[in-house]
């Protein structure tokens, strides 16, 4: 119905006068719309006034405000609760960063040290055993006794467990060769086992030889292993002071040789003594160089060796090859040549005496570098020369020769520092030289000159890692240096740790160094900071593998595994909010995790104090939300109760105060003192009350206002009511007038329009409702009997 009454309002005459009225109707529309927006004003300043006059007298008496404060307290401390539970969520998180790589100890049951590892998948293989001799700083002690069974243990499951696997063979196992499922080791006493199986299963294979195998060649099925007994120099203690002096080979170099891809060896002989540790190979010419000087070559493959003179008696450890010139450079400063593939070989004058450890080449221009490194070093024994028993007070000179015509000579280049360089890192024309007692210097010209950069460590440094600018250098007594500008400066990092630090592995910003009787250091910016890990182990490492994200490090008892595991385990847990997830974090800190890992002072200091310290502070703010909550109930369930308990706490308060621990001095309280606080009581309740006057002067001022608003809202209502009508009536006036009617039916539609027009209708104070609809009626009468 009021849709059709609408419809039919708006459905006017087209033309002018339709125009006309549809203005007409759209100010109507306007001013009732303002008369609902005053209706509603009127309504809120009603319901505003009573809520101030009534509820707000009501309200203070029931709570004065108690209310309020409470919810407030109460939202806070729930807020305080939920920070905790991101809190916890943050130490979780720092949790799970700190045992990433967590090392985790691997029963391995062998005893004897593994050495080396192969890694395909899943599959890993570590092998080793207790070798016939054993070195200490280069002191060589010879064990007695039957030799043990070689040691080989197998892990299918990425080095989470591993099983041992026999290897029909006695010794150490120091070398391995891999060709496809086919595996070849081989070590001490030319041991040889082999595995057709991918290392399921080893058979013993004959080598023909019996001195120790450690290099080795492939060439499709053929195979060379090749080796022999090092004899190091004897050390001799003469008025006092140890002298170290060369002792010509005894024995023969081992040769041994496949054509079947391992199945067989037969012995080859190699025309020279002592220790072969290096060769370089070109098609079906092979040349085998080592101890004293030694050179052996052949040009069929292996299936001979006549020796060659070297035309030096030093060991020699270090080779470079270009097309056909060959040098080879080794201790006490020796150097040879070859220009014709190995052939022949002439010394070239190096004008130095220390050992060369290491070598850089750059087209033609070569870098030989090393010094006086002494193997007794760490044992602070006076060694002496090799030639005469000069007492060894102090670091040599480091020792850097240099060549520009491919080794034909080369010429002395001052290092500007002390000790034996071991270590190198090459970017460009850049080149950084590092080594014992902390030696470091600097070349930015290719190696012609150097400059000493202080390091800011004393001891030997062994390894690197380098990440664009960013270099690490770390060594002995778990030293660590830092530099971030490409090698121009470094500073000393603190390890956290003493023993000596052999390896490293980087993953991103995470960087883990490896080192002596389990030590392990690890940062995770980038090498700014480092920390301790404890690894459970307490023995010198013999070696590590990398697989994947699985690290396993071993020792000569022990395997440990730095994994992932822990962390994930800690990833899946459901922790709940609330105190309930805080015990489910404990648990796992007390529960799942391997005692030297839950005794890290690292992780007891930090994640497990934080999560104590959250779950003290989560019993302290539930306790007083409990508080909270049970004065609220109070509130709303016996407000004059609660006032009047609040009341007499603020009795007893304001009386403890006011008497200062005073006692009556007639025991009944009415003693001038306690009167006097009374009256004080009662004058401080009487203030808070107020007088009958103060209460007018608080409530008449907003009476005014609230007066004045209703009046004025009233005006407005009654001016926009009527206006609405006018617009209406005008617009019904309007209607009529196209409608055409008879003079007849307008002059009585004019009288009644008269008689019902808006301005008729009074709004004024002693006019009810009822009065105005009589009047309304006399009126229209009056008019249609006229």
């Amino acid at each position: 119905m009021a849709r059709a009454a609408h419809n039919a309002e708006w459905a006017v005459p087209e033309g002018r006068i339709g125009e006309l009225i549809r203005m007409q109707r759209r100010r109507a529309a306007v001013a009732n719309i303002r008369t609902n927006w005053m209706l509603a004003a009127l309504i809120v300043t009603i319901l505003a006034g009573i809520a101030f006059f009534v509820g707000g007298p009501l309200w203070k008496r029931m709570a004065d405000g108690e209310h309020q404060t409470l919810n407030t307290q109460l939202e806070a401390t729930t807020a305080q609760i939920n920070d905790l539970d991101e809190v916890r969520k943050a130490i979780a998180a720092d949790l799970a960063r700190m045992l990433t790589y967590s090392p985790q100890l691997v029963h391995s049951r062998v005893e004897a040290p593994l050495t080396g590892s192969i890694v395909d998948g899943q599959t890993i293989l570590l092998f080793g055993g207790e070798p016939q001799w054993s070195s200490m700083n280069g002191l060589r002690v010879t064990k007695d006794g039957v030799r043990k069974i070689s040691d080989i243990i197998r892990s299918t499951d990425g080095g989470a467990t591993f099983s041992a696997v026999p290897s029909g063979v006695k010794g150490a196992l120091v070398g391995s060769i891999v060709v496809g499922r086919t595996i070849l080791l081989f070590g001490d006493r030319g041991v040889i086992t082999r595995s057709t199986d991918g290392g399921a299963t080893f058979s013993a294979v004959p080598s023909g030889v019996e001195g120790l195998l450690k290099g080795s060649i492939v060439d499709g099925q053929t195979i060379l292993l090749f080796g022999g007994e090092h004899s190091p120099p004897e050390l001799e203690l003469l008025n006092m002071q140890f002298v170290k002096a060369l002792k010509p080979p005894d024995d023969f170099a081992t040769i041994t040789r496949s054509t079947d891809g391992g199945a067989t060896f037969s012995a080859v002989q190699s025309g020279v003594k002592g220790e072969l540790t290096g060769s370089i190979v070109n098609g079906q010419t092979i040349l085998l160089f080592g101890q004293g000087g030694a050179i052996t070559r052949s040009t069929d493959g292996g299936a001979t060796f006549s020796a060659v003179p070297s035309g030096v008696i030093r060991d020699l450890t270090g080779s470079i090859v270009n097309g056909q010139t060959i040098l080879l450079f080794g201790d006490g400063g020796a150097v040879t040549r070859s220009t014709d593939g190995g052939a022949t070989f002439s010394v070239v004058p190096s004008r130095v005496e220390e050992d060369l450890m290491g070598s850089i080449v750059d087209g033609q221009t070569i870098l030989l570098f090393g010094g006086e490194y002494s193997w007794l070093d760490e044992l602070n024994l006076n060694i002496g020369s090799i030639n005469g028993t000069s007492d060894f007070s102090g670091p040599s000179d480091a020792t850097v020769i240099r060549s520009t015509d491919g080794g034909a000579t080369f010429s002395a280049v001052p290092s500007g520092v002390k000790g034996a360089l071991v270590g190198s890192i090459v970017d460009g024309q850049t080149i950084l030289l590092f080594g014992d007692h902390g030696a470091l210097t600097r070349s930015t010209d290719g190696g012609a000159t150097f400059s000493t950069v202080p390091s800011g460590v004393v001891e030997l440094l062994r390894g690197s890692i380098v990440d664009g600018q960013t270099i690490l250098l770390f060594g002995d007594n778990g030293v660590i240096t830092r530099s971030t500008d490409g090698g121009a400066t470094f500073s000393a990092v603190p390890s956290g740790v003493k023993e000596r630090l052999q390896s490293g592995f980087v993953n991103g910003q995470t960087i883990l160094l490896f080192g002596d009787f389990g030590a392990i250091t690890r940062s995770d910016d980038g090498g700014a900071t480092f920390f301790a890990v404890p690894s459970g182990v307490d023995r010198k490492l013999t070696g590590s593998v990398v697989a994947g994200q699985t690290i396993l490090l071993m020792n000569d008892q022990k395997i440990f595994r730095l994994s992932n595991d822990l962390s994930a385990q800690l990833t899946r847990l459901a922790l709940r909010q609330g105190e309930e997830g805080d015990k489910v974090l404990l648990k796992f800190l007390d529960a799942n995790l391997p005692d030297h890992i839950r005794t890290w002072t690292r992780l007891r200091e930090g994640p497990r104090n934080a999560l104590l310290d959250v779950q003290s502070r989560r019993t302290v703010l539930a306790g007083l939300s409990n508080e909270i909550r049970a004065k609220l109930q109070r509130i709303e369930s016996a407000p004059a109760l609660f006032q009047r308990d609040r009341l007499r706490e603020e009795f007893s308060q304001f009386m403890a105060t006011c008497r200062s621990g005073a006692v009556a001095s007639d025991g009944a309280g009415s003693d001038p003192l306690t009167l006097a606080c009374l009256e004080g009581w009662k004058a401080q309740v009487s203030s808070d009350n107020g007088t009958w006057w103060q209460a007018l002067a608080n409530q008449v001022p907003p009476g005014i206002l609230l007066l004045f608003l209703l009046a004025t809202l009233s005006g407005l209502y009654r001016y926009s009511l009527r206006m609405a009508g006018f617009h209406h009536s005008r617009a019904d006036a309007l209607e009529l007038l196209a409608q055409r009617l008879p003079k007849e039916q307008i002059d009585q539609l004019t009288s009644l329009a008269d008689a019902l027009a808006a301005d008729k209708v009074e709004f004024g104070k002693d006019n009810s409702p009822a009065d105005q609809a009589v009047e309304m009626f006399k009126a229209v009468m009056t008019r249609t009997s006229s």
